[in-house]
């Protein structure tokens, strides 16, 4: 192609075979010098401006490549490809309210194209238009309802839209299609779980984990699943799995801790919940149930120590606060009971339990009218 250009210079398809030989071998600055010669010398070559425009894409020279797209429509403004190919430089730029008007603008001279529809609900999804896309979508799917990419990208719409039935539907959808699409498993049952339906959520999890058995995201939702369905001994064994996987999960560890304390085994639920507080000391919430579990157990001294370390890190806690109070009126430290239970209640005064708490302080100082008083509010 070198050769035939040294020899004629003014023969825009010598020019067209070395621009699309560069193109071909990636070489792109040589590929968009030749293309731009071959529409300069041929200038009603559609082909030529295109293909430089695809050229300019490539070395990221996007309003160079917006240019010679609009080139093509000035030559020919019912040619939707050339549409197409602006919105697409447009995306790179940006300027995604255009692109719509362009993707549009393609869609009009090519209504059976998926592919425009797709482009057009893309754009779309990215300017928050959700009803729109979806309405994009569907228009996909009446050219071909077995469309995967389609009802993948409606599927996720409707999540971000928390319609969770027909998130359910459209996985059901591509499921018929493609029944080991393990992210349209996951995505029914965490639909499912959200609508309180954790049986059929854990069938989802089930199936997906029967793809990938290691995947650790479907593992935590499974966990979830058997947590609504208050199966303790699943939830262990799963938690059980997770640490096989990644034993520095520290919500693994709080969660087979307390499903152990449900089931009573308490002395390895207090083990498991140290295990989460080696991994993150400052857990407030871990530290909160460890106390718990010592208070229920009967050891206030210690679950006073777990609850005023919690408050250290946040004052402001006042369950924290009251269950401190606890441990301390339990341990006889009356006036401290009463101080903590009266933090809880000014930062949440509609508790009752906290205000039934102080009554109980009240009444151990012998306060009974004071203590009446606090059992009525």
């Amino acid at each position: 192609s070198r050769q035939g250009v040294a020899v004629n210079q003014s023969d825009p398809k010598l020019w067209k075979i070395r621009a699309d030989a560069a193109f071909s071998a990636k070489d792109f600055s040589l590929a968009a010098d030749s293309y731009k010669k071959t529409a300069e010398l041929d200038r009603g070559d559609k082909g030529a401006l295109k293909a430089l425009g695809k050229s300019l894409i490539e070395l990221k020279r996007y309003e160079q490549a917006l240019g010679a797209y609009e080139q093509v429509i000035a030559l020919d403004p019912h040619d939707s490809e050339a549409w197409q190919l602006k919105a697409t430089a447009l995306e790179w730029l940006e300027r995604h309210e255009d692109a719509l008007t362009a993707v549009r603008e393609a869609v009009h001279w090519n209504q059976t194209s998926q592919e425009l529809r797709m482009m057009e609900a893309s754009i779309l999804t990215r300017l928050d238009r959700g009803d729109e896309a979806l309405a994009a979508y569907d228009a996909a799917l009446r050219v071909s309802k077995d469309n995967i990419a389609a009802l993948r990208g409606k599927k996720e719409v409707l999540k971000t839209q928390k319609r969770h039935d027909e998130v359910i539907a459209v996985a059901d959808l591509i499921l018929a299609l493609t029944p080991k699409d393990k992210e349209a498993l996951v995505d029914k049952g965490s639909a499912a779980l959200l609508m309180k339906r954790p049986h059929d959520a854990l069938t989802a999890f089930n199936r997906a984990l029967d793809i990938d058995k290691d995947d650790l995201d479907t593992l935590e939702l499974k966990k979830n699943a058997l947590k609504e369905l208050d199966d303790q001994e699943a939830v262990v064994h799963v938690c059980d799995r997770i640490l096989d996987l990644s034993p520095k999960n520290k919500h693994a560890h709080a969660d087979r801790a307390g499903a152990l304390e449900k089931l009573g085994r308490n002395v390895e639920a207090l083990k498991s919940y140290e295990e989460a507080l080696e991994l993150d000391p400052r857990d407030i919430f871990t530290l909160n149930r460890k106390g718990l579990l010592q208070l229920g157990t009967g050891k206030p001294a210690q679950a006073a120590e777990a609850f005023d370390y919690a408050i250290r890190l946040d004052p402001n806690q006042p369950f924290v606060l009251n269950n401190r109070g606890r441990a301390f009126l339990e341990l006889r430290r009356t006036e401290e009971a009463l101080s903590d239970f009266r933090k809880a209640i000014k930062i949440l005064p509609n508790v009752s339990e906290f205000h039934v708490n102080e009554g109980r302080a009240l009444a151990t100082q012998g306060r009974f009218e004071d203590s009446i008083q606090s059992f009525n509010e």
